[in-house]
């Protein structure tokens, strides 16, 4: 293709033909323009997400993360913090010291000499007869009985005292705090249903907060 040239030197301009004297040039074939590049579409096959959708997955996300990190820093306290720290976890499953201490809560315990509990103090110890059966019962008196020490018990929901009494030696266990529905909690995610749940519902919220970025359409380079 001949390329116009403004400065050539005068004696270089080819003159036209005789015939068509004083008829302008004949014009240079245009170039093609450059096709220009149809707009991002944004999501494959569907229109890009509006700000409110962008913000409610932000929103989500942030949810999400702080969500997960609760539940693992209750099971790491839980399960593992006893093995290291010197404090239990136990799951409450009677109702007998409602509404103090609601069926399903979970009880921290903090280990404590016989001779530093007062009558008030709520105590976990072994029913009297039954070891594999834990008691969390307030401490409604102190006796004694032939030189020795022993704990008067009661349910804050029962009407009358325990039918036994708890030797008041050596040491044992107090309850430090509960948090209601944490037992039950932690109970469930211990079954099949609970673990799957457990995966399932966070997996569900970072699925619809990320997925759709990752399938964004990329931006296609233009052509020259």
């Amino acid at each position: 293709m001949t390329e116009w040239i403004a400065d050539a030197h005068p004696s270089a301009v080819q003159q036209p033909p005789s015939g068509d004297l004083g008829a302008p040039p004949p014009a240079a074939p245009s170039e093609p323009s450059a096709v220009q590049p149809a707009p991002d579409a944004g999501a494959i096959g569907s229109p890009a997400s509006s700000p409110g959708t962008q913000s409610l997955r932000a929103w989500a996300s942030r949810a999400v993360t702080l969500v997960l990190g609760i539940l693992a820093a209750i099971v790491l306290a839980a399960g593992v913090g006893p093995l290291f720290l010197p404090y239990k976890a136990l799951p409450v499953l009677s109702g007998s010291m409602s509404p103090t201490i609601p069926t399903g809560s979970e009880v921290v315990l903090t280990p404590i000499q016989a001779s530093a509990v007062k009558v008030g103090d709520v105590i976990t110890f072994s029913e009297p007869g039954r070891t594999d059966v834990l008691v969390t019962h307030r401490v409604v008196h102190i006796a004694s009985n032939s030189g020795s020490r022993f704990f008067i018990t009661k349910g804050d929901a029962n009407a009358v005292s325990d039918p036994w009494q708890v030797p008041a030696t050596g040491a044992g266990w107090k309850v430090l705090f509960s948090i209601p529905a944490l037992g039950f909690a932690l109970g469930s995610a211990s079954q099949p249903l609970g673990r799957l749940l457990l995966i399932a519902i966070p997996a569900g919220f970072l699925a619809w907060t990320f997925l759709p970025d990752v399938f964004r359409r990329q931006p296609r380079p233009e052509r020259s």
